[in-house]
């Protein structure tokens, strides 16, 4: 049996349509595949082949993120808008574009394509059509020289002057498939079905095709135009270069269009395009995080979820979106609309308790309510999350007993309550003063889990006013850190991940590093890690320090030659310890204090006394005597004396290890 040639397997195309104007069993055989779904049993290429029509019909979350924002505005302004409305010519929208601010925004809010953005100079929907077919491979290559070209800065000719109509508005670079269409029709007489044969063989390189496609368009060139010979072969190279990785100037079009109302929206109408946005990512944990960050640094408040007043998805109120309950872990679709409904019919709920009986409780379980309650949407009833927690299993225990004699049709307390209506409910119950909540470093911990953010506060905030000395650059300002040079970063542990080096099978760690201003991944190599590796634990305040580099993707790494904690940082880089008292801290008993502190934690770091004299600040050594060893707890002290920022460190400035080899020619020593 010969194996060689035959069909291995067949395959369903993602999103193709195939159209004929009468039964396609006139035409070809048919077959279901394993869903039961029609499909045909000739190749798409055969399909093409006897003149049938293939379509892609894509679904795009994109338009429905629109038309939910557009009825966004219309409750919260009162504004009715249609997508088609949306102008594609606003100053606000370009603007955006222009400061890269692209996060959420369709088809560029990459990285790359933020950058992208920032020098292109964006002043209409047409930039932003050749942005789109520019910003794939082997087109990408030409963006500086389009960008060149466009603010005047580089001059170019034509190879003929009739590829100047063609061609003018991309500033001579042939970018769209068109184009290379119409070069063939103007240039060399072909008809709309020949040019498109000539663009199809150009993207297909065969070569036997395109020898016979080059003939023709010389000849036709020869006939239509006069144009020498060998000038028709150059023409017809450059078509070919180009429309190899020609675009379609109708897909970018299309693209484009729903990029700029998209931008728009984010432009004009910030908060409710933001709520859209993150109400189409529920499921999406990292989605829910990137958004919501880029909603804070908006100036957005995100309010954290609430089971009194949260919706399922995310809702708007002046400058502040109010987090969705679907979005929450844990908790599915059922149980939030469980919620909804017990909300609806007997309003807000009181107690744990109060919350577990007036469900419906085949809708809820014991996750869900603990969710519920780490993330904090039981925060308004009580803010001592730990005391909320000890009150599920019997709260459960009432609405299962509640749920089973409802079933029976007896009658319970708590029926009794919900007839006399929503006044008959106990009162909101309070913790008792003596009940320890969890530790904040833990509440976080499980607001980061469960809503992909932190709400009530940070896990550097305990360590910033130690960490801001150590760091030159912040991690949320990549764009601030240019390649080649040292930098310093400090944050705390959020993440970590260890592997093994192929060759030798040594240890290192992926870790991800977050500061109050956003998170970088690091790399720690085998080297640091062998000195480092076991204090990389999640919740860990750490220093890092090394060379800044980007990735094959432009994104900005750092190359550790520096990993420690910050406790040891604070031993070994605090070259000063600054004291800056105010007058009254210098006429009351606060001084000897400070001094009691010091000596309690005796070593060999300088003190200095930064003072007020008159108006103008001077610098006093406090002493040989007045020396410390910084350590986190001493250092605390003294800042719970003075205050956080009457206390500040001097530490030593980062040198990069020499390179063990010399720098590639073109790149920076150290990369």
């Amino acid at each position: 049996m010969q194996l060689e040639g035959m069909v291995r397997q067949s395959g369903t195309h993602a999103a193709g349509v195939v159209i004929a104007d009468r039964d396609l069993t006139d035409y070809l055989p048919l077959t279901r595949d394993d869903t039961g779904a029609v499909m045909t049993q000739f190749a798409m290429g055969a399909v093409g082949d006897i003149g049938l029509l293939k379509m892609d019909f894509l679904g795009l979350k994109t338009l429905t993120v629109i038309q939910d924002c557009l009825a966004l505005v219309e409750k919260t302004t009162g504004k009715k808008m249609t997508p088609e409305e949306i102008p594609l010519d606003d100053p606000k929208t370009f603007a955006l574009l222009n400061r890269a601010e692209n996060v959420g925004v369709f088809q560029v809010e990459s990285p790359g394509m933020r950058r992208t953005c920032a020098i292109f100079d964006l002043k209409g929907i047409g930039d932003l059509i050749a942005l789109i077919a520019l910003y794939r491979p082997g087109p990408m290559d030409l963006i500086d020289e389009y960008v060149k070209r466009k603010r005047g800065k580089s001059q170019f000719t034509y190879e003929h002057p009739l590829l100047e109509k063609i061609s003018a508005e991309t500033y001579g670079v042939l970018i769209y498939q068109e184009q290379v269409m119409a070069a063939a029709r103007v240039l060399a007489g072909y008809s709309l079905g020949q040019a498109d044969l000539l663009r199809r063989a150009m993207g297909k390189k065969k070569p036997e095709e395109m020898a016979k496609q080059r003939e023709t368009f010389v000849l036709g060139c020869a006939k239509t135009n006069e144009i020498p010979r060998s000038q028709a072969v150059r023409i017809f190279e450059l078509l070919e270069k180009f429309a190899g990785y020609g675009f379609n100037k109708s897909h970018s079009a299309a693209y484009a269009v729903l990029s700029c109302q998209t931008a728009y929206l984010k432009a004009n109408y910030p908060t409710e395009y933001m709520a859209s946005l993150l109400s189409h990512e529920l499921d999406n944990t990292d989605k829910i995080a990137l958004f919501t960050a880029e909603a804070q640094n908006m100036g957005i408040v995100i309010q954290p979820p609430s089971v009194n007043h949260s919706e399922n998805k995310f809702t708007v109120k002046p400058n502040r979106i109010l987090f969705g309950l679907g979005a929450i872990k844990n908790v599915g679709g059922a149980c939030v609309e469980a919620i909804l409904q017990a909300r609806k019919e007997g309003g807000k709920f009181v107690s744990v308790e109060d919350f577990c009986t007036r469900m419906d409780y085949k809708a809820m379980n014991k996750k869900a309510v603990e969710s519920l309650i780490r993330c904090g949407a039981f925060d308004e009833i009580s803010p001592n999350r730990a005391w909320l927690s000890t009150k599920v299993e019997g709260a459960l225990a009432l609405a299962a007993s509640a749920s089973r004699d409802k079933e029976r049709g007896q009658g319970t307390l708590f029926g009794l309550m919900e007839e006399a209506g929503p006044g008959a409910k106990k009162g909101v119950e309070q913790a008792p003063k003596d009940f320890p909540d969890w530790p904040k470093r833990d509440q976080l911990k499980a607001e980061k889990e469960l809503l992909g953010f932190y709400v009530t506060g940070h896990p550097a905030d305990e360590f910033e006013a130690d960490l801001r000395a150590f760091r030159t650059l912040n991690l949320g300002e990549p764009e601030e850190m240019q390649s080649g040079t040292a930098a310093r970063l400090a944050g705390v542990v959020t993440a970590v991940e260890v592997r093994l080096t192929q060759k030798d099978k040594k240890p290192y760690a992926r870790v991800m590093l977050e500061d109050k201003t956003g998170r970088m991944e690091v790399m720690i190599f085998a080297d640091l890690y062998r000195d480092a590796g076991t204090a990389l634990k999640v919740g860990t305040p750490l220093v890092v320090g090394g060379s800044v580099d980007t990735d094959a993707e432009e994104r900005v790494r750092l190359r550790t030659s520096e990993c420690i904690t910050l406790e040891a940082a604070m031993a070994k880089l605090v070259t000063h310890v600054y004291l800056l008292p105010t007058k009254e801290d210098l006429a009351g008993e606060k001084m000897a204090k400070v001094k009691e502190m010091v000596e309690a934690h005796s070593g060999d770091v300088p003190v200095r006394l930064e003072l007020e004299v008159e108006g103008k600040k001077v610098l006093m050594e406090a002493g040989s005597q007045m020396r410390i060893r910084p350590t986190l707890a001493g250092i605390g002290k003294l800042r719970g004396l003075l205050g956080p920022d009457q206390v500040k460190l001097a530490v030593q400035s980062i040198e990069l290890p020499k390179p063990r080899w010399p720098a590639r020619r073109g790149q920076p020593a150290g990369l």
